[in-house]
């Protein structure tokens, strides 16, 4: 549905995430609509990556908060200079779970729709 680029915004200086939406059905657009204006308005939270902006012209693009500690399809890919990773013990998982239920703990709106959780 989108690409994720690392950026730099021109006016500051930052560096930014711009997830470009590559779908062109309008159900996608209106997915893609409906997230950047969720993350826009009301999402917020230290395990909630930050959007700055929604651009519409030429392609429907959000510049997000940039993370710089890669994805999780990443992490789970062996390389020849990475082997896979081992398994998560019980302790990392309940980790990860609480992080991210206190990132959807601090979204303050209707019903959860998606949101990007670091």
């Amino acid at each position: 549905m989108a690409a994720v680029y690392r950026a730099t915004d021109d006016a500051t200086g930052t560096t930014v995430a711009v997830k470009v939406l590559t779908a062109t059905d309008g159900e996608a657009v209106v997915r893609f609509e409906r997230e950047a204006e969720l993350q826009l308005g009301s999402v917020a939270g230290p395990q909630v990556v930050r959007a700055y902006k929604l651009l519409t012209d030429p392609q429907r693009a959000l510049v997000l908060e940039f993370m710089n500690a890669g994805s999780l399809r990443d992490y789970f890919t062996e390389t020849p200079t990475r082997p896979r990773p081992k398994p998560w013990t019980d302790r990392e998982i309940a980790s990860v779970v609480r992080a991210v239920a206190h990132g959807v703990a601090g979204w303050q709106g209707g019903s959860l729709y998606r949101v990007d959780l670091r």
